[in-house]
């Protein structure tokens, strides 16, 4: 507070609870194709084709035209394109556009109307 002025800042409503923007570090292009083994502490963003084994302590988002073949290990997951392979992770996300083929280990599962998954 400044001079006797109210704090016009935002106070905290009891139960919300505010999230840091999800940071991508890593990003695989459209025009990319890899074949390997994938670790990384931070976030990480496919939109090419990848596959092999994602090993992600942040989060992980397969962009809309990835193609992804692969063993995913992941804080949360986010599928927007095509992933044939397992998952592990805390949250697993598949939007309208996105399609899984595998078996899923996840304490929370959203399927967006239109999304795909079996396993």
């Amino acid at each position: 507070m400044l001079f006797g002025g109210r704090d016009k800042r935002p106070k905290p409503q009891p139960g919300i609870t505010t999230r840091a923007p999800v940071e991508i570090e890593t990003v695989i292009g459209p025009n990319s194709s890899i074949q390997g083994d994938l670790r990384s502490s931070g976030g990480v963003r496919i939109d090419g084709d990848f596959g092999g084994t994602i090993e992600i302590a942040g989060n992980l988002v397969i962009g809309e035209q990835a193609q992804v073949v692969a063993t995913i290990t992941a804080h949360n997951v986010q599928v927007q394109g095509t992933v044939q392979g397992d998952v592990t992770a805390k949250r697993l996300e598949i939007l309208d556009t996105g399609k899984l083929w595998g078996n899923i280990a996840v304490d929370s599962f959203v399927l967006d109307d239109g999304g795909f998954y079996h396993g």
